[in-house]
């Protein structure tokens, strides 16, 4: 049906499309698909250069692909001054270890005051409870009497049973309650303290799915990036950049305790306030 040279060709084509392409972050461009231009705001791109000497270099720069905007922005970004840019706003949303232990220590003791006021409040309901089972059965013992009529015993009687079972719900919720409110401000405690060692071991990649993870709008502008991060970790930057040049205080007037989304206390009915305000 075919001659022998386009069955060659044929097979040499399907052998070529059978090979991997090799990926472009295995040529050490690490951080494509991070950022995107702040001028124009298509995709930051990658190249990779050889020198006649043989040294190879690696630039980022926009890859200007808009037909009806031309992008203002013409120079490049060697990787190596990138990876600083990554490094420097990856530092602005870490928890050291030190404030790690010191926020852990203070969860735990929300916990504690928790537990204690939790277990304060189904005991007060348990003893309302009791005492409105005594008057339920006084009007019960006083209808069987005939000391009342059906009448009066209904109109008695029919309001303490509705408070009854709401009282009896409200155990139960309480009781069956395991949900720590607290674990999502611990999760993300140790989230923030465990991207510590992407930056201290210089793990690209980690710093890159890292701030990919907490911030949006990563944006590459004369040589600098700038990340706009999603809460809690907006604060965090903040206060970072606010205590940078600080002596740390952990003190109850301090700036840590004086940020509400920082300090985000479980709201119940069984926990008590924090007394705070937007620092």
């Amino acid at each position: 049906m075919i001659s022998k040279k386009t069955f060659d060709d044929i097979q040499k084509a399907l052998v070529a499309v059978g090979k991997p392409r090799k990926r472009r972050e295995e040529k050490n461009l690490v951080f494509l698909n991070f950022a995107t231009c702040a001028e124009c705001g298509y995709a930051i791109t990658g190249e990779r250069h050889i020198k006649k000497s043989g040294l190879r270099f690696h630039y980022y720069r926009c890859t200007r692909k808009g037909k009806e905007q031309r992008c203002p922005a013409t120079t490049f970004i060697r990787q190596e001054k990138l990876a600083a840019e990554i490094k420097r706003n990856a530092e602005f949303v870490l928890i050291p270890d030190e404030w790690k232990e010191k926020f852990l220590a203070k969860i735990e003791t929300w916990e504690t005051e928790t537990s204690i006021e939790k277990q304060q409040k189904i005991d007060s309901l348990k003893a309302e409870l009791a005492l409105l089972k005594t008057k339920i059965d006084r009007i019960n013992k006083a209808f069987t009497e005939g000391a009342i009529d059906i009448a009066e015993f209904k109109e008695l009687k029919n309001p303490m049973m509705a408070l009854k079972a709401d009282l009896e719900q409200q155990i139960v919720v309480l009781e069956g309650s395991k949900i720590n409110r607290l674990e999502p401000l611990k999760k993300w405690i140790l989230e923030a303290n465990t991207a510590q060692n992407d930056v201290f071991s210089d793990n690209w990649l980690g710093m890159k799915s890292f701030l990919e993870k907490v911030g949006s709008n990563r944006l590459l502008r004369a040589q600098t990036v700038t990340v706009s991060f999603k809460k809690p970790f907006d604060l965090l930057a903040e206060t970072n950049v606010t205590l940078r040049n600080a002596p740390i205080d952990f003190s109850p007037n301090s700036v840590w305790w004086r940020r509400r989304e920082l300090n985000p206390r479980p709201k119940s009915t069984y926990q008590p306030r924090l007394h705070a305000y937007s620092g």
